[in-house]
């Protein structure tokens, strides 16, 4: 977590060639503004707020760096961290075991039954409770994840659940995993594409898979690589103010082109380009 810098406190330094990061107007007097040395940006003192919910940065309320922006505290914690579905707090030290389809602190991840910490990708899930090894094995039956036939024989442990040899594969379209290699989505295993199907994560650009960062556009329900997110007029990557106008999306430069040239007299609407981590 950082807290804003002092202003410069030379009188001298004025109407340079620097712009705003967050209004994008230029900075005549860096008397009036913030150096963030961690995002390599400047910005107005009344401009240095929250990407999300654009409350002012100052003493009582430091920012957090992550992704080129700044961030309150809160909203990093409620965008960026996952939730222990034990105790409902943010799990803020990146240890995070997954069962159910949720998020656990590892100090959580329990045995239903001997109560001990249980190492993520050695547990067990059957109806709902998460067991140790030791203690899944004492269970009278055990069921396909599948097809919930009974297991007798050979049988593979994945995602907690336990599956007939020939019953592990896409959940989708019923693929085998040759090489071993399978995604999880709602704790069931898929395929590469069909899990970025379900996930929402291919780019809308070129359709290809997304993993990590990525821009995030609200209004088009579509994820993007950052790198395809472009200006539809001249191509280049939209990094930050954007104009939303018939569906597309503009940079500054070029928006007053393309609505002089325009038939419709819907106005253009000013964005910013939003980036978040594809889990």
């Amino acid at each position: 977590m950082q807290a804003p810098i002092t202003p410069p406190e030379s009188e001298n330094l004025t109407k340079t060639h620097y712009k705003c990061a967050d209004c994008n107007l230029p900075i005549q007097d860096l008397t009036q503004t913030f150096e963030i040395d961690v995002l390599g940006s400047w910005f107005h003192i009344d401009c240095f707020k929250c990407s999300s919910c654009r409350r002012r940065f100052g003493d009582d309320l430091p920012y957090v760096p992550h992704l080129g922006k700044a961030f309150c505290e809160m909203d990093y914690e409620k965008y960026f961290l996952e939730s222990c579905a034990a105790c409902k707090k943010p799990i803020t030290d990146g240890s995070v075991a997954r069962a159910f389809g949720q998020s656990f602190h590892e100090r959580h991840f329990i045995c239903s039954v001997c109560r001990c910490q249980i190492q993520p990708g050695r547990h067990f899930e059957h109806r709902q409770k998460l067991y140790c090894q030791k203690d899944f094995s004492r269970l009278p039956s055990v069921d396909c994840a599948s097809c919930r036939g009974p297991i007798q024989g050979d049988s593979i442990h994945a995602i907690g659940a336990v599956y007939h040899r020939q019953c592990f594969s896409c959940t989708h379209c019923r693929v085998p995993f040759p090489d071993k290699r399978f995604f999880v989505y709602e704790n069931k295993p898929y395929c590469q594409t069909h899990y970025h199907e379900k996930n929402n994560s291919l780019c809308g650009t070129c359709s290809r898979p997304i993993e990590g960062i990525c821009v995030d556009v609200a209004e088009l329900r579509r994820k993007f690589h950052p790198p395809c997110w472009c200006c539809a007029y001249c191509n280049r990557p939209l990094t930050g103010v954007y104009y939303a106008y018939g569906s597309r999306a503009y940079c500054e430069e070029d928006i007053d082109i393309v609505y002089r040239s325009g038939n419709t007299k819907q106005a253009p609407t000013k964005r910013r380009t939003i980036m978040s981590v594809m889990r």
